[in-house]
């Protein structure tokens, strides 16, 4: 043993232990991911800067009930706040599909322009430019 050590250069002993060192964090790093996946498939949740998002995006159950989804493009229209559709502001010109933030709720009354109009869970619109949307009768997530 000793003999073997003598026959090694300190670079080469260094060379190792930094080597060793970095293996053993790509697999802790390696865990880690897979505790963390494994935690979002079991769940179907996942968290991004304290923001939970749900990895299910269908719009309806089998049963054709309402399914509340929030993914990561989805943006989240709060009930009686005004948003103005524009290039540069929260709601951009589109094609939207609205959905209910409730379950059990399969229809939100909303504010187009100047008319209230019900809509359905799962329905799709377009916004243009300069358009005002007003979510009346509950909070309202659009796709």
């Amino acid at each position: 043993m000793n003999l073997l050590l003598k026959s090694w250069s300190g670079t080469s002993i260094f060379i190792f232990v930094v080597a060793a060192v970095l293996f053993i964090l790509g697999l802790a790093c390696l865990i880690y991911k897979i505790s963390k996946y494994r935690k979002i498939k079991k769940t179907g949740i996942e968290e991004i800067d304290n923001t939970r998002y749900t990895t299910d995006s269908t719009v309806t159950t089998q049963q054709g009930d309402v399914n509340v989804t929030y993914n990561k493009e989805d943006l989240m229209l709060a009930q009686n706040v005004d948003e103005i559709v524009g290039k540069d502001k929260k709601v951009k010109p589109g094609k939207y599909t609205i959905l209910s933030t409730q379950e059990g709720m399969p229809s939100v009354n909303i504010r187009i322009g100047h008319y209230v109009r019900e809509y359905k869970h799962g329905s799709t619109i377009v916004l243009v430019e300069g358009e005002k949307i007003t979510p009346v009768s509950s909070s309202i997530i659009l796709r």
